[in-house]
């Protein structure tokens, strides 16, 4: 299918570009990332009072601290060394994402595309693969994790080779960032539901991850637990859990007006979906697709005010795309409400894929990888929603960024697509026109997949690069 050809190469193309351009100093708390390349690569996890980032998992940031320790390049560099790297992640994760559709709708091209254009058609996608971070990790292992899940072709039946690649991923899950104990929490339960319905080799699975997480990846916990009190430890102070900790605006704001004309902080900052909408297609946190830098040759992610949390106040000495910027992405905002509503449909679908395998073990391949993708789906918006509430920042709604949640892209993308198989059998013609209106919103939207802080930059950063 040459469309799905086109879409998987440019896709992974513009990775690439940003993998050798993007300056990986531009992220979100980019200079304790690298500190924690910094001080892995002599030997050591990092402590609370050298990295914000020290409750972080290692396995991110192996390669480019393995790249330090034997070449003592600087720091600049092996954060260039790692963003390649995740470029292959990148390839990993649109073939797994295909390989998946293949399982649930054998030789339908129409699913492929459609799940590839959902998943990397948005900006979260190419900002976080742009970033050192454990999110590229997660959302890779998450849809290859299902991939493997989905078993033999009759009831899902799983064998010993089969169940071993599952333990090593929840393992490589858990290393990569702790959010990602929530998909294993998804998986968990659904495996727990196919060992009632006595399906063979699920038991086994679950034995085997049971097992192996612990004995691979709970040293790191166990090390949080003894020196920080939890093994869920975070650079914020925990709240007890209360909806009150969040301002009413945070559930039910839509925008304050913004959302589809001046998308970006600190419009909007404390409302959960405004800002999760505006991240995903745009950058609402100005680490991706805002370059601006003051007069003195600054760099800058975007014209800060004076005090926080505040408008600026006119251009004053800033100079960059900060206000043409925020319009182009009012117009991507709008038109991303298709796939936002194409998203919500494959939501519902796994839903009832779930309720399907709870009442029928002998469901279909196809409802199981619905149902399992679902369940993981589910168990992350559900653990996502408790962190957002137990860590507030009412002042800045820091903790909401959609990179955070972006594990659940290929996930998503994978139900919405399989969603509209539907529509193509009711209706082919109404299909037709879906697929062009969702090819036609990724194309607005491209100009959103490569980043504008591209070396050699023109501007001046603070120096932390070793």
């Amino acid at each position: 299918m040459p469309w799905l050809l086109l879409i998987f190469v440019l896709v992974n193309g513009a990775a690439l570009i940003n993998a050798v351009g993007h300056d990986p100093r531009i992220a979100y708390d980019a200079k304790h990332h690298l500190r924690y390349v910094e001080v892995l690569a002599s030997g050591r996890l990092p402590a609370r009072t050298e990295t914000a980032a020290f409750y972080s998992p290692p396995l991110p940031y192996l390669v480019p601290a393995l790249v330090r320790r034997v070449t003592g390049a600087s720091l600049l560099s092996v954060g260039r060394a790692a963003l390649v790297f995740q470029w292959m992640l990148s390839a990993v994760l649109t073939l797994a994402l295909l390989a998946a559709c293949q399982r649930i709708r054998p030789d339908d091209g129409w699913t492929k595309l459609i799940a590839l254009l959902l998943c990397g058609g948005a900006a979260v996608y190419f900002r976080t693969f742009a970033m050192i971070r454990g999110e590229p990790y997660l959302a890779t292992l998450a849809i290859l994790l299902l991939v493997v899940s989905l078993g033999g072709p009759e009831r899902g039946e799983l064998g010993s080779r089969r169940a071993f690649a599952i333990a090593l991923l929840c393992s490589a899950i858990v290393l990569s960032r702790q959010l990602g104990v929530l998909l294993l929490a998804g998986w968990a339960a659904f495996a727990a539901l196919r060992v009632v319905q006595r399906v063979p080799g699920w038991g086994r699975a679950l034995v085997l991850v049971g097992v192996t997480v612990p004995l691979s990846a709970g040293w790191f916990y166990l090390r949080l637990e003894s020196r920080e009190g939890t093994p869920l430890a975070w650079n914020l102070p925990r709240s007890s859990f209360s909806l009150a900790n969040q301002p009413l605006e945070f559930y039910v704001g839509t925008g304050s007006g913004a959302l589809f004309s001046q998308p970006g902080r600190p419009r909007f900052q404390k409302q959960l979906l405004p800002v999760l909408h505006a991240d995903w297609w745009g950058d609402d946190w100005h680490y991706f697709l805002f370059a601006v830098k003051r007069s003195s040759g600054a760099c800058v992610a975007w014209p800060m005010p004076r005090r926080a949390n505040t408008m600026p106040t006119g251009r004053e000495d800033f100079v960059g795309n900060y206000e043409p910027m925020l319009r182009y992405l009012g117009v991507v905002n709008a038109l991303a409400l298709l796939p936002l509503a194409v998203a919500l449909a494959g939501l519902v679908h796994g839903a009832r894929a779930l309720l399907s395998v709870l009442i029928r073990s002998d469901a279909t391949a196809r409802t199981r990888g619905d149902a399992l993708a679902f369940a993981m789906v589910a168990s992350t918006i559900v653990g996502y929603l408790w962190f957002v509430i137990s860590y507030p920042r009412p002042d800045d709604g820091d903790t909401v960024k959609a990179t955070y949640v972006f594990q659940l892209a290929p996930l998503v993308a994978l139900l919405a697509a399989d969603a509209t198989g539907a529509l193509r059998a009711a209706s082919p013609r109404a299909f037709r026109v879906l697929t062009v209106a969702l090819l036609v919103v990724v194309v607005v939207a491209s100009p959103t997949w490569i980043s504008r802080w591209r070396g050699p930059l023109d501007c001046t950063l603070p120096r932390y690069d070793g």
